[in-house]
């Protein structure tokens, strides 16, 4: 490694970590302020704290895109002010060489986000999700992939799924007597709140003794559920929670079962393409600074950074969604956004020549 490439590598890198601490500063305070509506039990102020920095590695690996495309661009518009950047191309360093250090460069970075991701951003996140539903609670409800369980007195209460407003599906409870021995299971439909109970819909009941097990029907059944509905907002573990390995489980599972992976697959094949998008974003910072560019000042270079990275994010989400709406592969959808991205590279890179 030459001396020229040190440099470089060293105010890319010092660029690309200001701007990771200017972002992490802005999901720390945005992600704060919405956790203090939903503050109750034991989950505090200070706990709200540690959720939201538990948050903060994956939503900026999350973000990773857009901090290497206005980090590279900031870097590479701070030698070129100085006119360091010139220097460095009177010397030898031209287009193809630079390119080239930038490449080895956005390896390294892409690769360590997956690597960061799988050993400690979505542990992380689990265990805050976990802390958090355990807090907000107050220990009597666990997690676990398809909805929730809720201990309320002697009843043990699975719910599969809440719609975010005041309704809840696929419900089974289990009364235990004092023996702990099971001796009814109710199921519902659905459940919607009324005047703080929940009105449980098509209850279905069935009562257990040593001798036999009666069943009994009910339209409508009040159920007094100890526990807030915004926990229900945890109901499920995100895919965002699940490493690589665990989604390709989980995909794999689906598939022998012949069912749609859906939101899964999705975020299974963004984080695949991660990798390339950072490696693409920071290649194409190179012929902006040189090119179109050129001539312009460094604000309007980590502006036109921030908007090619939204737009990378926005075109990943668009054409993510619109898989799952087609019923077609993300797989597809990614590769059509990168498509994009490259051709774009190549024509700015036409321009720099």
């Amino acid at each position: 490694m030459t001396i020229l490439n040190r440099y470089l590598y060293r105010s890319i890198i010092e660029a690309i970590g200001m701007v990771g601490f200017l972002m992490a500063g802005i999901l720390l305070f945005i992600g704060l302020v919405s956790e203090l509506e939903v503050l109750s039990g034991q989950y505090n102020l200070w706990q709200a704290c540690g959720y939201v920095l538990a948050q903060l590695p994956y939503q900026l690996l999350g973000l990773s895109p857009l901090v290497v495309l206005v980090g590279t661009l900031l870097g590479l518009g701070l030698l070129a002010k100085t006119g360091e950047l010139l220097a460095m191309q009177i010397v030898g360093m031209q287009l193809s060489r630079l390119m080239g250090a930038v490449l080895r460069l956005s390896v390294v970075l892409g690769f360590s986000i997956v690597l960061l991701g799988e050993m400690v951003s979505s542990v992380w996140l689990h265990q805050a999700e976990n802390k958090k539903l355990h807090l907000m609670a107050s220990g009597q409800a666990l997690r676990i992939l398809h909805g929730i369980w809720i201990k309320d007195k002697r009843d043990y209460i699975y719910i599969g799924d809440y719609d975010g407003t005041q309704t809840i599906q696929q419900v089974m409870r289990f009364h235990f007597n004092e023996q702990y021995a099971l001796t009814a299971v109710s199921q519902a439909q659905r459940g919607v709140l009324h005047d703080n109970h929940w009105m449980m819909q098509q209850v279905q009941t069935h009562h257990l003794d040593m001798e036999h097990i009666t069943t009994d029907k009910q339209a409508e059944q009040i159920w007094s559920l100890k526990v807030p509905p915004s926990v229900f907002l945890l109901t499920k573990i995100n895919p965002e929670e699940l490493t690589l390995t665990e989604l390709y489980a989980y995909m794999r599972e689906q598939a022998s079962h012949e069912t749609q992976s859906g939101i899964y697959a999705l975020v299974f094949w963004q984080r695949m393409f991660q990798p390339l998008q950072v490696i693409l974003m920071m290649l194409l910072a190179v012929p902006c600074v040189l090119g179109p560019l050129r001539a312009s000042g460094l604000g309007f270079k980590i502006i036109v950074g921030i908007v090619m990275g939204l737009g990378c994010f926005m075109l990943n989400r668009l054409f993510g969604f619109a898989s799952l709406v087609l019923q077609i592969s993300p797989l597809w959808g990614m590769f059509v956004s990168l498509c994009l991205w490259m051709g774009l590279l190549c024509y700015w890179l036409r321009v720099a020549r």
